[in-house]
């Protein structure tokens, strides 16, 4: 795993820019946390669009942003 000077897992400049500083000092924890939240979003997505709410549909892109989070910070903590 790549680290940085002061022993975290090093994230790239643009996911840093996205997150709270704990996100990327702790990237494991928070990727699971991320991905639990993208179900989360995903869950009341549907319910929202199957009882006819059209902004619903808004939730599935916020998952996919927490999908995208989450696997980018499992991919920095790999590296």
């Amino acid at each position: 795993m790549r680290r940085n000077t002061y022993g975290h897992a090093y994230v790239p400049h643009g996911i840093m820019q996205i997150l709270p500083f704990w996100d990327y000092r702790y990237p494991m924890t928070f990727a699971r946390v991320s991905a639990v939240a993208a179900v989360a979003l995903v869950l009341a997505g549907g319910i929202l669009c199957s009882v006819g709410a059209p902004w619903g549909a808004a939730l599935f892109a916020a998952a996919a942003l927490r999908f995208w989070i989450s696997r980018e910070l499992v991919r920095c903590a790999r590296a």
